[in-house]
Formats: C-alpha cells, structure tokens, sequence
C-alpha cells in the first residue's frame, strides 16, 4: 500500500495517510479543538486558516518519528499526538506573519487571513497560535519538545530577517543560501523529528540520525521549493512564476547563473536594478532551462533527498521508517 502512496493526489495522499498513521486523526481532532475553545473574531480566524488545507507535514514528522523509534504507550501516542497539533499551530502562525510580511493577499488560492481581517488582527492571530501551541505543550509536560520548538522559532525569525538583509544582493553564495533555508525551514523539521524520537525515549543515534534527517529534508523541500518558482505552474503554486526572483530572493539556480562567465554578467546588472521586467525574467528562465541550471537544481535536491535517507540507518525497518523514505520522495515530485 505505501508504494502507492507518491502516486496518490494530495487530497488521496491525506485519506491514506490517515488510515497507514491513524494517529493523524486525532491530531487533526485536537486542531479543532483547541481553536473551537477560542471565542469571537480570532477564533474566526484561525478556523478559517485551519480549513484552508496544508499538507500537515510537520505533526506527521513527530508521529512518524516517534513510532520509528519504540513501540508507543497510551502515554507516548497522547503525548505525539499533542506535540504533533502544538507544532501544527506554529507552523499555521508563522504563515499567518508571513503573509503580512510579504503582503501576500491569497494562501493556497484563498484569501489570506490578514487581507480579511486586516494586518493587525492577523498578527494578533497568530500570536494566539502561539500561545496555544505553547499551552498545550505545557500542560503535557513537554518541556523538552517547547525549548526544541522555541529555538526553531528563533532561527526561523533569523533565517526571514537575514533572507530581508540579503535582496537583491548578488555577491552572496551557496553558503549563504543553505544557511538561510536551515534557519527558514530546515531547523523546524529536525525539530519535529527530534521531538518525536525524544517523546519515545530513542536512544542518541536514533534522536540525531532524526534531527538530521529533518535538516536534509528542510533542504530537499526548500529546493524543490525554489525550483518550482521557475518550473511550476502558476496554478499548482497559488503564486506567479519567478515572483521569488522578482522580489529579489535568490535562490540556488540563480546563484547557479551568476557563476556563469557569459549570463551571469548579464543577469548580476538586471537584479541589481532591482526593477526586474516580464521579459527579463523570460530571459533568465530560458537561461536557465538551456545551461542546465535547473537540471543542477534537482540534482542539488536529490542528494541532500539521499543524505536524508542516510540518517535513518539507525531506525530499525518498519512501514515508519518507510513512510519517513516516501516523504522524501514526496518532496523531490511535488508540483505544489
């Protein structure tokens, strides 16, 4: 059944992830919950958020994790099952501030919340889920998955601001930029599976073979990501292609370009105008296609995918451990 599970559209994907870790259902119960408890217009809001989809990754990440690692208890599988909802809750308001950030008025083809109910609700909103989040890691004393989750929130307020600081800035690297998606996105995820393999008890390689299997897997995604901004269709992606590069992000197949003699002069003077046209950018991206920039890309991706699989050397075989293999996969095929 999991061989199939690559195959499967994103909303089949969901059902039978539902039915191979049963678990995510209560995660997704406990979701509602919590923001059913919350009253009035922020309530409104994150419901409304919650109901927009997401592929819900990151509590998948614990759960899999953690059943990778040891067999659960009643109090393993509760404890999963809260710190999977609480890091959902992170995820969900980090999204919510970056919207108003990037001034992003539509999330996976809705309205975002901020362009409802304006930007300073929206920050109060996903404050809340914050708070939320944090509150239900408390009340299951989960103190050691809250400081995991507390240092991932700083990187990640650190990998945006240093991402701000570099727009546009074409004498950075390849250093800079895999610094900048750890901070971004990697980190979160190895905190996830972090957090899994702590809650049931693995021993040191397991929890670092995990950790660093949510790093690479940070890499992979983000670089899927970024490739999508000049590859994908507008319509999966919910934004327009090449929009990261029109704002002055510069993700890896553009730093690719800039290394190259004859184009990189070329596209180095357009961004740093800082005034990037349709037609700069159908160059580019037809640069990018002929020199094999893209080709590049994927192969960038598909070994930090192999690094990834790597780290679960010290997890015994199980349809867990499989499940961990094939969102790997899912992250170097996604079109969206």
């Amino acid at each position: 059944m999991e061989d199939n599970l690559v195959n499967l559209s994103p909303t089949a994907a969901k059902k039978e992830i539902t039915v191979l870790v049963p678990e995510m259902h209560q995660v997704e119960e406990l979701l509602y919950q919590t923001l059913a408890e919350a009253q009035g217009t922020i309530g409104e809001m994150g419901t409304y958020f919650l109901n927009s989809g997401g592929k819900r990754l990151r509590p998948l990440l614990i759960i899999l994790s953690g059943k990778a690692t040891a067999p659960l208890t009643p109090e393993r599988e509760k404890n999963l099952i809260a710190a999977g909802a609480a890091v959902e809750l992170i995820h969900m308001a980090s999204l919510v501030h970056d919207d108003i950030i990037d001034q992003s008025l539509y999330r996976r083809g809705q309205p975002s919340v901020h362009a409802l109910w304006g930007a300073k609700g929206a920050v109060l909103a996903g404050d809340f889920l914050f708070a939320k989040a944090f509150d239900i890691l408390v009340s299951h004393n989960l103190f050691s998955v809250l400081k995991l989750m507390v240092l991932a929130i700083q990187e990640m307020c650190q990998g945006e601001i240093l991402q701000s600081e570099q727009l546009f800035q074409t004498g950075q690297n390849e250093k800079d930029y895999f610094q900048r998606i750890e901070q971004k996105t990697g980190t979160l995820l190895a905190a996830c599976c972090q957090s899994g393999a702590l809650i049931t008890q693995g021993n040191l390689r397991q929890v670092t073979g995990l950790k660093n299997y949510g790093t690479y897997l940070g890499y992979t995604y983000q670089i899927t990501d970024d490739l999508l901004d000049f590859s994908g269709n507008s319509l999966d992606l919910g934004k327009p292609v090449c929009q990261d590069l029109r704002q002055g992000n510069l993700t890896l197949p553009i730093l690719y370009l800039l290394q190259n003699q004859e184009a990189g002069s070329w596209v180095r003077q357009v961004i740093e105008t800082k005034r990037l046209k349709p037609h700069h950018c159908a160059e580019i991206l037809k640069i990018l296609r002929e020199e094999g920039f893209l080709l590049r890309t994927e192969e960038a991706a598909a070994r930090c995918a192999t690094m990834a699989k790597n780290e679960l050397a010290g997890l015994s075989p199980s349809l867990n451990r499989t499940l961990l293999e094939i969102i790997l996969e899912e992250a170097l095929k996604r079109t969206s």
